[in-house]
């Protein structure tokens, strides 16, 4: 789920976007807001991953107004103007939509921030998941193990199962370190739901046993030492 904020002062430019918006169900609006400082505040206090933020702001440049926050998620500039786009790049805002903008145009940039939330490495609480039908995000606190199911992965947490055609591969690539390991060809496991190791297996707290094969098996055995 794409959890996001819009900060925008006209009315039928918030409807417009909202409406944009509701056509995906990965994309939940959090809140609208029509000062900055107001929206970047409620931002960094509920875990937003993305802010729509418009330019001009009842006498107020938005992109100045970042400047004064530190650690705001993804911001994607929305502006009737071309002339900032510039400066919303040297500020590291992941697109700018040049109003009116149309509903292919927001596609682009959602399909860019699911692909930055896929990419990022400063966010160690949770990743992104592409399914066969939309983008879901699992909090590394929930994860308990991934298992290979022929072409498929199974995330398995201890709210849900989720399938997902991406590889073991492209999985060690994107996901922390910190949090998920390899212990077989066919398993990934996250650190901190193991309960017991035992030579060539490991038990989960929801009780699952998997087999760690004798290539990860030293990896794992530091990994998990006092």
């Amino acid at each position: 789920m794409i959890r996001c904020i819009i900060i925008e002062d006209e009315p039928l430019a918030i409807e417009n976007l909202k409406r944009g918006l509701q056509t995906y169900g990965d994309v939940l609006i959090m809140g609208c807001f029509d000062h900055a400082e107001q929206g970047f505040a409620y931002a960094l206090a509920h875990s937003t991953d993305v802010i729509f933020l418009d330019i001009h702001l009842h006498h107020q440049n938005g992109l100045h107004a970042m400047k004064q926050f530190a650690g705001l998620p993804p911001v994607i500039v929305i502006s009737a103007n071309s002339q900032y786009a510039l400066q919303g790049f040297d500020l590291e805002v992941c697109d700018y939509l040049l109003k009116p903008f149309t509903q292919e145009r927001l596609a682009k940039a959602l399909d860019k921030l699911r692909q930055f939330h896929l990419n990022s490495t400063k966010a160690s609480t949770s990743f992104m998941v592409k399914t066969e039908t939309r983008y879901e995000t699992v909090f590394y606190k929930d994860l308990i193990c991934i298992e290979g199911m022929g072409d498929y992965r199974r995330i398995i947490t201890h709210q849900r199962r989720i399938m997902t055609l991406q590889t073991f591969k492209e999985m060690e690539e994107q996901l922390d370190p910190n949090w998920v390991m390899r212990i077989h060809k066919s398993y990934m496991v996250q650190v901190h739901a193991i309960l017991e190791f035992k030579t060539n297996r490991v038990i989960l707290t929801n009780g699952q046993q998997l087999p760690v094969s004798d290539s990860y098996r030293k990896t794992l055995k530091e990994r998990l030492a006092p």
